[in-house]
């Protein structure tokens, strides 16, 4: 019984003209980050190496 509430939720859900608007939004924005994150990647994982360098040098150090 607490499946099928939970199925008729997501069907209404989906099927919500609301929904549809708010799916689109989250889809670009997902869109808009994973653009970002390919174009800053370079700059990520020198970032990230850089830190984990520091952690590593700080913790042999220890």
């Amino acid at each position: 019984m607490k499946y099928m509430n939970t199925f008729s939720l997501i069907k209404a859900k989906l099927l919500d003209d609301k929904g549809e608007v708010n799916m689109i939004a989250i889809v670009l924005i997902l869109i808009v980050v994973i653009m970002l994150a390919i174009i800053f990647k370079d700059s990520m994982e020198s970032l990230l190496k850089g830190i984990f360098e520091r952690i590593q040098s700080d913790v042999e150090g220890f």
